[in-house]
């Protein structure tokens, strides 16, 4: 197994851990229709979206792409100088 694959296995354990910490076990689901909706729901908007990442420096996603368009409009802004 390579270090990448090493890496994605625990990056997914770490999703799944998460998920039933923060969403399975707090929830009763109807049916598995709503199960599936709520675990989409809760990757797609919580997950990726709310969360901070140690990939990124422990910002959300939101807060890393602010961050750098920040930065990006002041380099290039500091270049038309």
């Amino acid at each position: 197994m390579s270090s990448c694959q090493i890496i994605a296995a625990i990056a997914g354990l770490k999703l799944l851990l998460t998920l039933k910490e923060e969403e399975v076990h707090l929830n009763d689901y109807d049916d598995i229709m709503e199960t599936k909706a709520r675990i989409g729901h809760f990757i797609e908007q919580v997950y990726n979206q709310k969360r901070p990442h140690s990939a990124l420096g422990y910002l959300t996603p939101i807060e890393f792409q602010e961050k750098k368009l920040v930065l990006t409009l002041l380099i290039f802004g500091l270049n038309k100088r």
